[in-house]
C-alpha cells in the first residue's frame, strides 16, 4: 500500500492541477478523445486517473499506461539583451592552452564570428531545448506520433 501511496503522490506532484496536456493516442473504445486535442488538468483521482477539462469542452480522464500524452510546456519568457554586449575570446597559446586573459571583441570583429557563436549556442543547448518542436510546444518525437497517428499511419 505504501508503493501505492508514493506513485500517487509522484504522479500528483508531476502533474498538478493547471498542467496543460497535449493528447496523443486515447485508448478509448467508447468516446475518445481526438489525437492532438489539448486540455488542462483538473485533479488526479486514487486511481491516478488525470481528470482533464479538454479545450473542446469535454472532461473525460487520462489513464497513464493506456492513453499517451505529452506535458506542453509553459511558454517562454524572452529576453532583451541590452548594448553594449561585449564578446570576449580566449585565444590558445603556443602550447595550445587557453590564455587566462580574454580579448575582448569589437562589435565588428564579433560580427565575423557570428556562424561560430551560433554553432557553440546550438551545440551547448540544453535536452529539453533540443527536443522540443519547431513551436516549441511539444516534444518533437510526440509531434511525429500524432501526425502518424492523424495519417492513419
Amino acid at each position: 500500500m505504501k508503493k501505492y501511496s508514493e506513485w500517487l503522490k509522484f504522479m500528483k506532484e508531476q502533474y498538478p492541477p493547471g498542467t496543460r496536456i497535449r493528447l496523443i493516442e486515447m485508448n478509448d473504445p467508447y468516446s475518445p478523445v481526438s489525437p492532438g486535442t489539448e486540455g488542462t488538468v483538473n485533479f488526479i483521482d486514487d486511481q491516478c486517473q488525470l481528470h482533464m477539462d479538454w479545450d473542446n469542452g469535454r472532461t473525460l480522464a487520462i489513464i497513464p499506461g493506456e492513453d499517451r500524452f505529452c506535458v506542453i510546456p509553459k511558454q517562454l519568457h524572452t529576453s532583451k539583451l541590452y548594448m553594449p554586449l561585449t564578446v570576449r575570446l580566449y585565444e590558445k597559446n603556443e602550447w595550445g592552452d587557453t590564455e587566462n586573459e580574454p580579448v575582448v571583441l569589437d562589435n565588428r570583429t564579433a560580427l565575423a564570428h557570428e556562424n561560430d557563436i551560433l554553432a557553440t549556442h546550438f551545440k551547448e543547448r540544453m535536452p529539453q531545448e533540443a527536443e522540443l518542436s519547431p513551436d516549441g510546444t511539444c516534444m518533437k518525437s510526440d509531434v511525429d506520433a500524432i501526425n502518424r497517428r492523424r495519417k492513419g499511419r
